[in-house]
């Protein structure tokens, strides 16, 4: 956790412990694969029967948003990591890519100015 910020709020229900469990192993897999030193906000709310799960990641790299909500707690929780991955995956993929651009450029030298 040193390399990573992490905010959680549960609005509109009082979470038990596996709902808290649940969601920590959640945001422990997000934090694994997340860009170093992220903040991670996440905010999980409850309106009648409905569920939403809202996840913001900033690091100095990239940010993403991913929102999902449904009736059963753990399939929006699952759809988010889901959703999160899929984001992580191209931004990794997109910044590979650029990566081997730059080392397949040509050399020169340095302009100087007289």
């Amino acid at each position: 956790m040193s390399n990573h910020e992490v905010s959680l709020q549960y609005q509109g229900f009082h979470p038990t412990k596996t709902t808290l469990d649940y969601f920590a192993d959640i945001f422990k897999e997000i934090q694994i694969e997340a860009p170093y030193k992220s903040t991670l906000k996440a905010i999980i709310t409850k309106n009648k029967n409905l569920f939403k799960v809202s996840l913001d990641l900033h690091s100095h790299a990239t940010s993403f948003f991913v929102s999902a909500e449904g009736s059963k707690l753990y399939e929006v929780g699952h759809r988010v990591l889901g959703l999160v991955r899929r984001k992580m995956s191209k931004w990794k993929k997109n910044r590979l890519h650029d990566r081997e651009s730059i080392r397949h450029m040509e050399p020169r030298e340095p302009e100087v100015q007289s």
